[in-house]
């Protein structure tokens, strides 16, 4: 119900899910059931299954006892979270506790039934509530507060068994148990007058969550979409429309894939950051002036360029054409060729799936561990699978053939190369192929490369010359 106050502020092309959790709404509630987090969680991904809601990630947004939900969520369900906003959310450990909070913990020790804040039963109960959440002390009718009573008055065994098992140790401080496992952009707002929850309870959030950004809200209570509703809606459409959101929404209208990069090896982007670099050198050199001329110049240039790893120009790869330039027409042997380049270069390394490589282990163990490729997924990326059964995302250049040419990168085991002592030479070696007995050797010829020794040094060895042939015997005169 607290959204209506700033759904007015959400624009029309944005797709807003309100969810009602049981005791909230016409939402069934059971008194017989259980409703710790765990059990509403599971009654939340329920609900996003049936509605088809996981197909792709979404914006979650939780507020107060919501915000413990939709926190846990995300940590539990990070592949269909792309965004998370967390509005004075229940369930941190704040190092300093506000009265209220003291008050309901000791209630839920005792199992009290009465004088509980969140289970207002009057209508001076109620306006008190009001009072706790909110700084403004938004005042309603007294007949709109007795109405709300009654509609809750015959739920009232509902409410205590809620709030014991929200109050309880397993469910209480479920989020900050949890919010090292919560890998989506996190936006965190909190009303800096907040009399329920302690507003350091922002930090704490901060420093859990890896990108996270922070939002204290001055002359704000606990009830932040209700003491600033345009301000509240305001700071989660910015985050919502933030780079993250907008790129993912682009990539999906336009057809593309989105390929990340594989993990150190920040050489994957060298190209792009290649061409910053050289467009803020060129753009420091630039002489006072049109500058919008100057950069048309430099770009040309750019383009007409002969690129290293093509040998062509990125003009001409484009168009099929070389561009015109003022050198063509003062050297005429520059001038342009109409003949294309037939030069042939070697093909660029590639694997496909199932092939047997050795991927380079960046944790404890080999540097080097057996693999093979499960598919690709870029030019120069793939994901592999270990002997272990891990799945890694690889770049090409932190991945080597596996062949029986290249066993230096094996790691000790059945595969390992002969270890050979320090007296010990090559010659030494069983050839793993003998030549059975019963068939003569064969001589080597007499221009058989020298043979090496164990350190390289070619060292002569005799040549003997193929014995001779008997000579036929001479046949007798007949």
């Amino acid at each position: 119900m607290q959204w209506r106050w700033s759904r007015a502020f959400f624009p029309k092309d944005i797709h807003v899910i309100a969810v009602d959790l049981p005791g909230h709404g016409d939402t069934t509630c059971l008194p017989g059931d259980s409703y710790t987090t765990l059990d509403q969680l599971e009654r939340l991904h329920q609900f996003v299954e049936c509605i088809g809601l996981n197909r792709k990630p979404f914006h979650l947004v939780g507020m107060s006892m919501g915000g413990l939900f939709a926190g846990v969520y995300a940590a539990n369900y990070p592949s269909e979270v792309c965004g998370l906003s967390l509005l004075s959310p229940v369930g941190v450990r704040c190092p300093s506790e506000t009265e209220v909070m003291k008050h309901l913990k000791e209630l839920c020790t005792n199992r009290a039934t009465e004088n509980i804040p969140f289970i207002p039963l009057t209508v001076q109960q109620g306006e008190e509530l009001l009072r706790y959440g909110t700084y403004n002390h938004i005042k309603l009718p007294k007949q709109v507060i007795k109405g709300f009573l009654e509609m809750r008055e015959q739920s009232s065994d509902f409410f205590l068994k809620y709030f014991f098992d929200m109050f309880s140790d397993e469910s209480l401080y479920s989020l900050h148990d949890n919010m090292n496992k919560i890998k989506a952009p996190t936006q965190i707002i909190w009303g800096g007058n907040d009399q329920i929850l302690d507003s350091s309870g922002a930090s704490i959030l901060a420093a859990g969550i890896p990108h996270s950004q922070v939002h204290i809200l001055e002359k704000c209570g606990h009830a932040v979409v209700l003491d600033l509703p345009k301000l509240s809606a305001q700071l989660l459409l910015d985050f919502h429309k933030s780079f993250t959101f907008e790129f993912q929404r682009f990539i999906e209208c336009s057809g593309l894939r989105h390929i990340r990069s594989a993990p150190f090896h920040p050489a994957t982007n060298g190209q792009a950051e290649r061409m910053v670099r050289t467009a803020k050198d060129a753009l420091k050199q630039m002489s006072p002036g049109n500058w919008e001329l100057q950069l048309y110049k430099f770009l040309f240039s750019q383009r007409n360029t002969p690129h290293s790893g093509t040998g062509r120009r990125p003009a001409e790869l484009l168009m099929g054409r070389r561009l015109g330039a003022i050198l063509n027409r003062l050297h005429p042997d520059c001038a342009l060729s109409s003949t294309p380049t037939t030069e042939v270069r070697p093909a660029a390394r590639a694997f496909a799936a199932e092939d047997p490589v050795y991927a380079k282990n960046f944790s404890r163990g080999p540097a080097w561990v057996p693999a093979r490729i499960d598919r690709v997924t870029g030019p120069y990326s793939y994901e592999v699978i270990t002997e272990d059964g891990l799945r890694w995302k690889r770049h090409i250049d932190q991945l080597r053939r596996r062949t029986p040419g290249n066993i230096e990168l094996q790691a000790p085991g059945p595969f390992a190369p002969p270890v050979l002592a320090p007296d010990t030479s090559l010659a030494d070696v069983p050839d793993p192929d003998p030549v059975p007995p019963s068939e003569p050797p064969m001589s080597a010829p007499a221009s058989a490369a020298p043979r090496r020794d164990n350190s390289g040094t070619p060292s002569e060895s005799p040549v003997e010359p193929p014995p001779s042939s008997p000579s036929p015997a001479p046949s007798s005169p007949a």
